[in-house]
C-alpha cells in the first residue's frame, strides 16, 4: 500500500519550497486514523432549536444532497433577500443613488 505521506519532488504553490521529508510523522497519520468526530450542543440555541427547528427542516431534505448545495441555497437567499430590500428601501425613500 502506498504510504499517505507526500513524497512527490515538484511542489505546485508557487511561494512555497518543496518539502523533502514527509509532511506528517507516523505518530500523526495514527492519530488522524484514529480520530473520531463528536458533534455536540455548544449553545442554548443549539439545545433549544435543534430538536425543534433544525432537525425536522434537516429531514424534509434529501440525502444524496450534499451540505454545501444547503449552504449556497441559504446563502442565496439571504443575498436574495438583501438585494431587493435595498432595492424596495431606496425606492420608498426616494435615494435613487443605490
Amino acid at each position: 500500500a502506498k504510504s499517505p505521506v507526500d513524497s512527490h519532488n515538484r511542489h505546485v504553490w508557487f511561494a512555497e519550497p518543496a518539502i523533502k521529508e514527509g509532511v506528517l510523522t507516523e505518530d500523526g497519520l495514527i492519530q488522524i486514523a484514529n480520530h473520531k468526530y463528536q458533534a455536540g450542543s455548544y449553545t442554548l440555541l443549539d439545545t433549544y432549536l435543534s430538536p425543534r427547528l433544525w432537525q425536522p427542516l434537516t429531514d424534509m431534505l434529501p440525502m444524496w444532497l450534499a451540505p454545501n448545495v444547503v449552504t449556497t441555497i441559504g446563502g442565496t437567499y439571504c443575498l436574495l433577500s438583501f438585494l431587493l430590500s435595498s432595492y424596495y428601501l431606496s425606492a420608498s425613500t426616494g435615494d435613487n443613488d443605490a
